[in-house]
């Protein structure tokens, strides 16, 4: 069932569920967000919609099928299994205490396809991460990653989340519209060369260098899709191209 309006025991008024007009960061979470949320305009208050109904009962991921997760509104001192970063409000544990996910890294897909791509989720970064160019994110957290059927490109979450807030923390979205919207200006230079990097041992001949950017791009548009929640159609067009010119 779709709630398009509810009440939330963290907030007055009632939050209705709708596309927010700007990036967020949710009131639950406290992590960034697009699209369609649960909100209040009047107060400028945002939850992610896993954040405004969370499950009510024990839930489980594929990548730790033998944890049960329960919902907390916070604890102290908890990083993310999957992206790394720490846990400032909403959150999900296990019942040993042992794993703890944000609401939006709980739900990430196991597995992405677009274009001829396929990606798989994992626990631990089977060779080293295109962005951060490591296998593990710190001693203390490892830190899931995206890696395709070919074995050629591997992001870790952690880097793809990190890439987007830095750049909505540098002003990317603000005033030049939406971040899945085809045709704003948003989508110019959220991708820098450093960002897509050649494997070792790769050819740096132009047409290589091109094809290997393109797939790059198709990796990354799956995954940024896959961690905030929108449909790979309304970020077609975030990741084009536009570094490789002729």
């Amino acid at each position: 069932m779709k709630y398009t309006e509810i009440e939330h025991s963290s907030h007055h008024h009632p939050l209705l569920l709708k596309p927010a007009k700007t990036p967020y960061i949710c009131d639950g979470c406290r992590e960034l967000g697009f699209g369609t949320c649960y909100q209040c305009e009047a107060c400028n208050f945002h939850l992610h919609k896993e954040c405004a109904l969370p499950n009510s009962h024990p839930s489980s991921h594929p990548l730790l099928k033998k944890c049960q997760f329960n919902f907390y509104e916070s604890k102290e001192n908890r990083v993310c299994d999957a992206c790394a970063k720490d846990l400032q409000g909403y959150m999900y544990q296990c019942s040993n205490g042992v794993h703890d996910l944000h609401p939006s890294c709980l739900n990430l897909e196991t597995k992405l396809r677009s274009e001829g791509v396929t990606l798989c989720l994992v626990e631990k970064a089977p060779s080293r991460c295109l962005k951060c160019d490591r296998k593990e994110i710190s001693e203390r957290v490892k830190g899931w990653a995206y890696v395709s059927s070919c074995g050629r490109y591997c992001y870790h979450v952690a880097c793809v989340k990190k890439m987007i807030l830095d750049k909505w923390e540098e002003g990317y979205f603000v005033g030049q519209g939406d971040l899945f919207d085809p045709s704003s200006l948003a989508i110019q230079g959220i991708v820098t060369n450093q960002d897509i990097v050649l494997p070792g041992g790769s050819s740096s001949s132009s047409s290589k260098v091109k094809k290997y950017a393109k797939m790059a791009l198709i990796v990354l548009k799956l995954i940024i899709s896959s961690i905030f929640g929108n449909p790979i159609d309304g970020i077609s067009a975030l990741l084009q191209p536009l570094l490789f010119n002729s």
